[in-house]
């Protein structure tokens, strides 16, 4: 339930008109496999990623995507229709206090603190983030579950947190 209980806590936040918010989950026979992960850590990442993709959305959509290889989960995507991040920006976004540009604060709000918070945290999660991006296109930012994702250490508590309550089905 995680892809869309984060596309649902976001419904209600502020938008342009007309943007559209949705949860992809993938229909897999016979479900998918459960990985073990910080449940409250991954929402927190997918909820600043998608929080910005709406700030940064003027029209089209913002989508919260589950990607899976067969049964296995391998990363969740959050891909917008938004403004897009020079190339020259794209390494600096994940630094605190940075943005895409100079104006970035003045015009979409904001402290340049969401994805440094973001980064850091899938890395907690044995995870990686990275971003795709095209000026006047949009964005896809990735968390790709790594093969760490799947071992819990002492150093990083994780809640289990089944892949499939992640597609959205009971678990």
């Amino acid at each position: 339930a995680l892809v869309h209980a984060v596309v649902a806590a976001l419904d209600g936040q502020p938008r342009a008109p007309g943007v559209a918010l949705v949860a992809d989950v993938p229909a897999v026979a016979g479900g998918l496999r459960p990985i073990d992960t910080d449940g409250t850590k991954l929402r927190q990442v997918l909820i600043n990623l998608a929080g910005n993709a709406l700030r940064f959305t003027t029209t089209g959509h913002v989508t919260v995507r589950l990607v899976a290889d067969d049964q296995v989960p391998i990363a969740i995507e959050v891909i917008d229709t938004g403004v897009g991040i020079p190339p020259d920006r794209l390494a600096a976004i994940f630094e605190p206090f940075e943005q895409a540009a100079a104006t970035t604060s003045r015009d979409y709000g904001g402290t340049g603190l969401g994805l440094a918070i973001a980064r850091a945290l899938a890395e907690l999660l044995g995870a990686t983030l990275a971003v795709t991006s095209t000026v006047g296109v949009g964005s896809t930012f990735r968390v790709t579950f790594g093969a760490a994702a799947g071992a819990t250490t002492a150093d990083a508590p994780r809640a289990h947190a089944p892949v499939a309550a992640l597609a959205g089905a009971e678990g």
